[in-house]
């Protein structure tokens, strides 16, 4: 994602269906916002029912903006405001909003555990891991935090996920049969 002049603010983004769990992600929110209040947090994706939406605006109160079924440009421009993307579903294969994320320089936050740790993060090179609620807090500061060569480096991780990278490994592999 080509993010031109767009700055990068305090702002941690979750993105996924709503219909997933958010409740680890609003419990860190929260957390993060009693130590700084600087930092905002976003959750959008799809929502198939209005009263999930509602349900996760009730838990979120002040702490988490709840968007449900933005559109693209909309989107796009979150994922480049984003410092973070805070991936709180466990045991996920692959992340594909988390490599989206790290397109645009935002550093990913995720379970220790699944694809998305192994594979993409490569067990905290590029990004952060978490076990428990203080433990994510911690890494959603230091993400916060990060420089804007390490956010490079990210962003040049998210490129090896590109269709055009993909194809050229996928023929390698055939070519090599």
């Amino acid at each position: 994602i080509e993010c031109g002049d767009i700055e990068k603010e305090n702002l941690v983004i979750g993105l996924g269906r709503l219909n997933k769990p958010w409740e680890e992600f609003i419990e860190i929110a929260k957390a993060v916002k009693a130590v700084r209040s600087d930092i905002k947090f976003v959750i959008t994706g799809y929502a198939s029912s209005k009263e999930r939406v509602e349900e996760l605006r009730a838990l979120a109160r002040d702490s988490v903006t709840i968007m449900p079924n933005i559109g693209e440009d909309v989107k796009r421009e979150l994922l480049c405001r984003a410092k973070a993307i805070l991936n709180t579903n466990p045991i996920e294969t692959f992340g594909i909003a988390v490599v989206e994320a790290m397109s645009t320089g935002a550093v990913p936050i995720v379970h220790r555990d699944g694809g998305v740790w192994f594979d993409i993060v490569e067990e905290g090179k590029y990004g952060y891991g978490y076990d428990t609620i203080n433990e994510a807090v911690e890494a959603v500061i230091n993400a916060i935090s990060m420089g804007s060569e390490e956010r490079q480096e990210i962003r040049q991780k998210a490129t090896q996920y590109t269709y055009e990278n993909f194809k050229q490994r996928l023929l390698s592999i055939i070519k090599g049969i």
